[in-house]
């Protein structure tokens, strides 16, 4: 089913982050403080909302997930919690300040949904449809199958994946062929289309699913495959910074090959 020179090598990719310590790895995906990113939305929108909790310093994959989770062994959610977790997410999606303005403001159009993933009762691909059918109904703008597929992630059990433009292109990669159907932006980069639909993502989490067993990740959570896929950005300073040179060479190696198929880790090495 696989493109055999794309699998071999995210195999490789995936051998060579065996010799990175765990606590770099997590610098990989660290998004900005919520606290700050929302008082910029805050001071430029009409929304004069008081949140409480929100993290004053940038969270990584890991702890933001850890935050959210704690949540859902609560008894009672409250609606400030789920405009709290949602401002967390976002922020650490670096969601674009122009967007914010548009997707917060209706967050009542989708607060349920939220709140039922956070409950457990909602599992993934019913809420892919429910975002998905809120958007194309004109519930809300501004936000696409990568933000709430970042709200299923976080706020569910974590069966349901993010889908951007890099899980996104990866499978189209690995796949030889359009899975799930993007668009070049004048920048150069790609976005997911807000067309693909729940069997898209469904097809999506099982191509992930069988990925994962060729991987021989089986007792490993589905996120992880996931993961190794979306590695991380090759080219922004700050997270070369982050990681070092020689380390950012390594957890970026899969991101490279997928924006300009250049492989950077040799068979040799």
């Amino acid at each position: 089913m696989f493109n055999s020179d794309a699998l071999s090598y995210l195999i490789r990719c995936k051998e060579r982050l065996k010799e990175v310590d765990p606590k770099i790895l997590n610098k990989r995906w660290v998004g900005r403080g919520a606290e700050s990113w929302f008082e910029t939305v805050n001071n430029s929108s009409d929304l004069d909302w008081y949140i409480g909790g929100l993290s004053t310093s940038p969270l990584d994959r890991c702890k933001l997930q850890k935050k959210i989770s704690g949540l859902r062994s609560s008894k009672t959610i409250s609606d400030e919690d789920i405009k709290m977790s949602v401002i967390e997410i976002f922020a650490w999606g670096g969601m674009r300040m122009d967007h914010a303005r548009m997707v917060l403001p209706c967050i009542e159009n989708y607060q349920d949904i939220c709140k039922d993933l956070l409950c457990s009762k909602l599992n993934s691909d019913d809420a892919y449809k429910n975002f998905h059918d809120a958007h194309h109904s004109g519930m809300f703008k501004g936000m696409g199958p990568p933000f709430y597929t970042k709200l299923i992630y976080f706020l569910g059990d974590h069966s349901g994946l993010i889908l951007d433009q890099w899980t996104a292109r990866s499978i189209n990669k690995l796949c030889d062929k359009p899975v799930i159907k993007l668009t070049r932006n004048k920048n150069g980069s790609m976005a997911v289309r807000q067309s693909n639909g729940p069997k898209h993502y469904k097809i999506y989490l099982e191509i992930v699913e069988e990925l994962r067993a060729e991987l021989k990740l089986d007792t490993l959570p589905l996120s992880k495959t996931e993961e190794l896929i979306f590695s991380c950005s090759d080219r922004d300073p700050r997270v070369i910074n982050r990681l070092g040179q020689y380390y950012h060479r390594i957890c970026s190696a899969w991101r490279k090959y997928v924006r300009t198929e250049e492989q950077v880790l040799t068979a040799d090495e």
